[in-house]
């Protein structure tokens, strides 16, 4: 088990989304934070924003200029759905 701790990244997108607007320039920082930090793309959010940016890239859903700010927050919201949970142990 991995002692990830997903708190600076979860810490970024909070300051991202602060002024409900989504920038390009917002999207294109997370995209190098998350180059910069490796092990976060491996981790809970960190996986799910990296396979989220690379499609929006791949689909041209990212251009330069301001975003609606609902499509924003819908896409940083979406690491505060909390991966599935632990099997809870049986207590004797």
């Amino acid at each position: 088990m991995s002692d990830y701790n997903p708190g600076e990244l979860l810490l970024v997108c909070d300051t991202i989304i602060e002024d409900g607007e989504l920038t390009y320039d917002e999207l294109y920082q997370l995209a190098e934070w998350l180059n910069g930090h490796r092990e976060a793309c491996a981790h809970w959010p960190g996986d799910r924003l990296v396979k989220l940016l690379q499609k929006a890239w791949a689909d041209s859903k990212i251009a330069r200029g301001r975003r609606n700010a609902r499509q924003g927050r819908l896409l940083l919201r979406q690491p505060r759905l909390h991966p599935k949970p632990l099997a809870r142990s049986k207590r004797p």
